[in-house]
């Protein structure tokens, strides 16, 4: 998984898209029309207008950016909040329910 994350974290483009699919697909914490600004991408999108809307983003979700610096760490600990999201949709929520800390 380390090389997964190594390669997103080398194509801008590519780390959108997953933040992008993730909120889509498995987290779903914003209304569609606050999704807009992650959905812009590409090299063409906005990037101050896509670093604001990441940065809001983790905040809301309640991402301590302190403990979770780096891109790698904020990522990961995004793709845990999924996992998380999925096992309590799922019905099993017991064992993640106030698990918060991800490795990375």
């Amino acid at each position: 998984m380390g090389n997964v994350v190594l390669s997103l974290l080398a194509d801008k483009a590519k780390f959108r898209q997953v933040v992008s699919w993730l909120e889509d697909q498995r987290v779903r914490h914003l209304d569609m029309e606050a999704r807009d600004a992650l959905r812009e991408t590409g090299a063409e999108g906005d990037s101050d207008r896509w670093e604001e809307a990441w940065e809001g983003y983790l905040a809301s979700l309640g991402c301590d950016r302190e403990a979770y610096r780096g891109r790698k760490s904020q990522l990961m600990w995004l793709m845990g909040r999924a996992v998380q999201l999925q096992f309590a949709e799922n019905g099993e929520d017991d064992t993640w329910e106030n698990s918060t800390s991800v490795v990375s």
